[in-house]
């Protein structure tokens, strides 16, 4: 019998991940889902809080181990850093540019979507 009693007092929310159900206490004033919507605000601002204090927490020891690192390592990450740009970069470079016959097939091509779109709001 409890567990039908609490069956009844599940509401559930379409709100994505954060909240997805809340039981309801006994109801005092106002709706049950009402004091569910109110409950649930209440864990999120909860699991806000603790994730800031989690968030301070990482902060220090994130600073506590850059104090460590030395100055090879430094040089080694900055190294791979400016690899990756590099490489980025000469990806770019890479590529061809269009040639004018292509453009000019994919203005054609644009300027039709448009027309298209705007034919078909009016």
């Amino acid at each position: 019998m409890s567990r039908r009693k609490r069956a009844n007092t599940v509401v559930k929310f379409p709100i994505g991940r954060v909240v997805r159900e809340h039981r309801v206490g006994a109801s005092l004033g106002g709706t049950p889902e009402l004091q569910a919507i109110e409950q649930a605000a209440i864990s999120v601002r909860r699991a806000i809080s603790t994730l800031r204090r989690q968030q301070a927490s990482l902060n220090l020891l994130a600073a506590r181990a850059s104090k460590k690192v030395t100055p090879e390592q430094h040089a080694a990450a900055c190294a791979e850093n400016m690899r990756r740009i590099h490489a980025r970069e000469n990806e770019d470079r890479a590529v061809k540019p269009l040639s004018p016959k292509a453009k000019a097939i994919l203005r054609t091509l644009m300027d039709q979507m448009e027309a298209d779109d705007d034919g078909g709001a009016a």
